[in-house]
């Protein structure tokens, strides 16, 4: 049944072919009949006419006999030729029909071959961002952990003020009563009153001085105060509007163009980088923190960054820092 369905165009060519050839065989095999006919009706006129006459009517039917079996045979030989092309041209047409199903094929295959390489690109693209996010997700919390540690020395120096001005209020209080049982002293002993207003009056130099020293050390720690909180707001804000993070791509990608890539190079290398250096940008000290690289590599990346030195300034000045941890991974 398979097979029926499958080359059921063929079958019926094939039995098409068949019942003309056979409709030919008994169009020959009627004529051949009519041709023999004829002979009676010539053999009773030849009781009347005589014999060359006969034998030319006869010769003269042979011939147009023989012309109609020459013409049907050629007819035949003709239909035969153009069942022979018909055929021909099917099985051209099959084999052309076959080619473009196998041509369609393949471009299908072709197809679902290039959509599974945008789809492994695409997924290794979304997994390289995923790393650059997570490093910049782990370099921001490093810098609030940076950002809680100063406001926790802020609140330190803010509770040194406040017990500096409890230990000035209760000073100021004992010398309020101390001041209170002198003058009581003296107007118990008027006799000392020369000797007690000359101590009183050193007493109260002295205190004057030192209270004018206090004031002068408490307005110098709120200034320092002020100053700490007022970088702190500028650098808080620098963070927050990106320039810490564009800050230290600039200085990766610096130290990215300077590197010459050594043949032991992992492609995955990745290495962190403690870097020190002097206000203008000039490094004077690199250290490695975690790094996948070799020896050879990890000296072709400390000849990057010395090359790159000075590095690149922040565009907010607030946010400079001596020591910098910047991630190296270039890009394959």
């Amino acid at each position: 049944m398979k097979f029926i369905k499958e080359n059921w165009s063929a079958i019926i060519f094939t039995t098409l072919v068949h019942v003309v050839v056979l409709a030919l065989f008994a169009v020959n095999i009627n004529f051949e009949r009519q041709v023999v006919k004829p002979a009676t009706p010539v053999a009773v006129q030849a009781k009347i006419i005589n014999g060359a006459a006969i034998d030319a009517e006869i010769k003269r039917q042979e011939k147009l006999e023989q012309n109609k079996l020459d013409a049907e045979m050629k007819r035949q030989k003709d239909l035969e030729d153009k069942v022979l092309q018909a055929k021909k041209q099917r099985e051209i047409e099959e084999k052309r029909l076959s080619d473009l199903e196998v041509e369609r094929k393949q471009q299908e295959l072709d197809a679902e071959k290039r959509q599974q390489e945008l789809a492994e690109k695409e997924k290794q693209a979304k997994l390289d961002a995923q790393k650059k996010s997570d490093a910049e997700k782990k370099k921001l919390a490093e810098l609030e952990k940076k950002r809680k540690v100063e406001e926790t020395r802020l609140e330190n120096i803010k509770k040194e003020q406040e017990a500096t001005k409890k230990k000035a209020a209760e000073e100021e209080s004992k010398r309020v009563a101390a001041a209170a049982a002198k003058k009581k002293a003296e107007e118990e002993a008027k006799k000392k009153a020369a000797e007690l207003a000359a101590i009183k009056e050193k007493e109260a130099e002295a205190k004057r001085l030192a209270e004018e020293k206090e004031a002068a050390r408490i307005a110098a720690l709120q200034a320092d105060l002020a100053a700490a909180m007022e970088g702190e707001e500028s650098f808080n804000q620098a963070v927050n509007s990106g320039a810490m993070n564009r800050y230290v791509l600039a200085i990766s990608q610096t130290i990215e163009r300077n590197w010459r890539k050594p043949p032991s190079a992992p492609s995955n290398l990745k290495c962190i980088l403690n870097v020190k250096q002097l206000p203008g940008g000039d490094v004077s000290q690199l250290s490695f923190g975690a790094c996948n690289a070799d020896d050879v590599t990890k000296a072709s990346i400390e000849k990057a960054v010395f090359r790159a030195s000075p590095l690149p300034e922040p565009e907010d000045p607030s946010i400079f820092a001596r020591d910098l941890e910047v991630i190296f991974e270039p890009e394959s």
